[in-house]
Order: structure tokens, then sequence, then C-alpha cells
């Protein structure tokens, strides 16, 4: 069996994260406020150095989240 093939196998049988869901809500409206807002780009922005700083959407998707 090639070494892809393995790995691809090894995924398939891994079960699901129970934190998946969680992710995948988050991800889904961090896409919508993007697109909503006409945003090309969204960073981390404990990754990513911004000068000046520039708008954080953060707000945004917890609104979208129900979180605010």
């Amino acid at each position: 069996m090639a070494i892809c093939d393995n790995i691809r196998l090894k995924k398939m049988l891994k079960p699901p994260s129970p934190i998946e869901p969680i992710q995948k809500k988050a991800e889904d409206a961090i896409q919508a406020v993007s697109r909503d807002n006409g945003y090309a780009f969204v960073f981390e922005k404990d990754n990513l150095h911004v000068y000046p700083p520039s708008t954080d959407i953060l707000p945004l998707v917890k609104k979208k989240l129900g979180l605010l």
C-alpha cells in the first residue's frame, strides 16, 4: 500500500473530533461576514502585522454566531 493511500485510510477511519462542528460553524460565519462585507482576504490577527491598523471583523463574526 502506498504511503498516500495509508494516510487517506487513517483519515477515513479516524473518528470526527468533537470540536469539528464548532470549527465548521465559525468558518461558515467568517466566510459569510467576509462575503457580506466585501472582504477578499481575512487573516488571523495574531499572525499578521498590519500598519496602519485595519478593520477587525471579529465583532461581526461574533454577532453572526449570536455571541453578542
